[in-house]
């Protein structure tokens, strides 16, 4: 095999492994979004009364195109309604594709949840998850 052949094979196979594989955590990188679409399927929102859970919707709806969650390999960055905070993030469980998260925002911690499914993420704690979509 040529030495330009066995370049173009490697690095395809790194694309390939790279595309495919990588843990809950690499996935939770990027800039994510509310997905007022999919938050009806949050355990805790479907336990809610109809008329709360179409009330709750609709509530999310109003601020979900100002709010966003980034995500990198040390930090969170948070934006809603034209503020924008940054702190710190470290995964201190992970198991499959949940994680449980310690996130340091304004000297505040907290511990979060997230759930990678698919395209998309729930993040929050106890009954105050959002789902979310990649921007």
């Amino acid at each position: 095999m040529t030495r330009t052949l066995r370049f173009a094979v490697l690095a395809l196979v790194a694309v390939v492994l790279f595309a495919c594989g990588g843990n809950a955590a690499d996935k939770l990188v990027g800039k994510w979004g509310i997905d007022v679409e999919k938050l009806g399927e949050i355990e805790e929102i479907k336990k809610m009364p109809e008329d709360q859970r179409k009330a709750a919707i609709e509530m999310a709806k109003g601020f979900a195109t100002s709010m966003s969650f980034e995500f990198t390999k040390d930090k969170m960055i948070m934006e809603a309604m034209g503020q924008k905070k940054e702190g710190t993030y470290k995964v201190t469980k992970a198991e499959g594709d949940k994680l449980t998260i310690e996130a340091t925002l304004e000297g505040k911690t907290e511990t979060l949840e997230a759930e990678i499914k698919g395209d998309g993420v729930v993040l929050g704690k106890g009954k105050e998850k959002f789902a979310l979509k990649r921007k």
